[in-house]
């Protein structure tokens, strides 16, 4: 009798993605930066840690989960024709989500579309092998981010401004540049971060020495790039002030939260520093692999802890494979408590909403009511083609 396929699920991956929608509750919960009484500003841990990484990861960790849903699919003796139907299923009704949810809360930039678009590219890669993908992740990550910033000059007034929503339908070549080029996250450059994920696909994530490899590279990564992008910047120092006088005694806080980032990117685009700010949400090239570098660590650090974290561990697993119920249930309800409650008070009732999802789908086996429906809408179900006829050559054998 064959051994049962592997499991390709990893428990550290949805923690990981619990984590990138943790960030994502502060980054929009709590304020980036606090104003002094002469006129400058001071980030706040949530702006400094938060802002402009916690997107990234779940971009990352959404290339990464691509790969494993089509090794599962594969498993399950599921043809190639029909798992294509499934990824383009799965892409309009992500896409449908986003621009519903667009309407809800502008003081939010809704990445779901961009998310959708994600997996309409991503199954063209799947092909490839390891050191390909490797290759092309690398070369996506350090090449677009110096390619956006001249196409999105010349391309300046295709920006929708707002987030996407049905009626852009109507004007699709605004939509696309500013899907692609012009917008908050730039499928220009955040293609390579999906990219990215794919490619650690290949590595043995379950082996710890791997895991804590991935965590060391992530982390040295991550400090050399920001080291350096502040080298850059600190050296320029009058000159920076003179470039962007709008900001003032501000510029220090903007570039370590992102905020201001459309004033900062008028002023600086068009100057070779561009390319080294460490600015959250710039899609510079040096924050671009610095963000990169930051998810790598983080995914490293979940693979490697989640299993020693007990029935915290499988909670926190288990909130991470409700992603899309956790973010659209977040959009709507974060106006709400903002009325009722301070920015703290209203970040801890979304962690213990997290935290509560997180429980009750590990104590249920249950799906988010999200995923389930997207689950559904795609095509996915429990017996798929093959599946029967795999299993009883299984049990004559």
């Amino acid at each position: 009798m064959r051994p049962a396929p592997r499991p390709t699920r990893l428990p550290g991956v949805d923690t990981a993605r619990a984590v990138a929608v943790l960030g994502m509750f502060a980054a929009h919960a709590l304020p980036l930066l606090v104003l002094t009484s002469i006129g400058g500003a001071e980030p706040t841990f949530a702006g400094s840690v938060a802002s402009g990484r916690a997107s990234v990861l779940f971009m990352v960790v959404a290339g990464l989960s691509l790969e494993l849903f089509d090794r599962s699919l594969r498993a399950r003796g599921v043809p190639a024709r029909r798992r294509a139907l499934i990824y383009l299923r799965r892409v309009l009704a992500l896409a449908a989500l986003g621009l519903v949810t667009g309407l809800t809360n502008e003081g939010i930039a809704n990445i779901l579309v961009h998310y959708a678009m994600l997996f309409l590219l991503l199954p063209l890669t799947l092909f490839l092998p390891p050191v390909a993908r490797w290759l092309l992740a690398l070369g996506w990550l350090m090449v677009m981010p110096m390619l956006r910033v001249p196409l999105s000059t010349s391309l300046e007034g295709l920006r929708l401004d707002h987030n996407p929503n049905p009626t852009d339908l109507l004007d699709p070549a605004r939509l696309s540049t500013d899907l692609w080029v012009t917008g908050y996250y730039p499928l220009l450059v955040w293609f390579g971060f999906g990219l990215l994920g794919m490619a650690l696909s290949s590595l043995p994530l379950r082996r710890p020495g791997a895991q804590l490899g991935l965590l060391a590279a992530g982390l040295l990564g991550a400090a050399a790039s920001l080291a350096a992008g502040w080298w850059k910047v600190a050296g320029l120092g009058e000159e920076m002030q003179r470039l962007v006088p709008e900001l003032s005694e501000r510029l220090p806080a903007a570039l370590v939260t992102g905020r201001y980032g459309a004033a900062v990117e008028d002023a600086l685009g068009g100057h070779p520093v561009f390319a080294w700010l460490p600015m959250p949400h710039s899609n510079s090239l040096l924050f671009t692999l610095h963000a990169a570098c930051c998810a790598l660590a983080i995914i490293g650090f979940c693979l490697w802890l989640t299993p020693r974290l007990g029935w915290f561990g499988r909670a926190l697993s288990a909130a991470g494979r409700a992603p899309l119920s956790l973010y659209v249930g977040h959009l709507l309800i974060l106006p709400i408590l903002l009325e009722l409650l301070p920015p703290t008070a209203t970040w801890w009732v979304l962690v213990a909403g997290l935290l509560g999802t997180g429980a009750w789908l590990n104590y249920s086996g249950a799906q988010g009511p999200l995923e389930a429906l997207l689950r559904w809408l795609s095509g996915v179900t429990r017996d798929a083609p093959g599946d029967a006829a795999a299993a009883e050559r299984s049990a004559r054998d």
